[in-house]
């Protein structure tokens, strides 16, 4: 069966979670620091526990790819 033209391989497709998820990182280290900065301490530590949710899926999708 052929593939439709618009559809995307699988390395674009992880390419493009890659990059989404080092979106939402970034915007996570920038809320941390806010947060930090604020003095909120119990904020700052429940979004560093969610960034290093994403950083470990970043490196399980960088592995996946060949």
């Amino acid at each position: 069966m052929a593939r439709p033209a618009s559809a995307k391989s699988a390395d674009d497709m992880v390419a493009e979670a890659i990059a989404e998820q080092e979106t939402i990182a970034a915007t996570l280290r920038t809320a941390v620091s806010l947060c930090a900065d604020a003095g909120d301490e119990g904020s700052a530590g429940l979004l560093t526990d969610r960034l290093e949710s994403h950083e470990e899926g970043i490196r399980m999708l960088r592995a996946s790819r060949f």
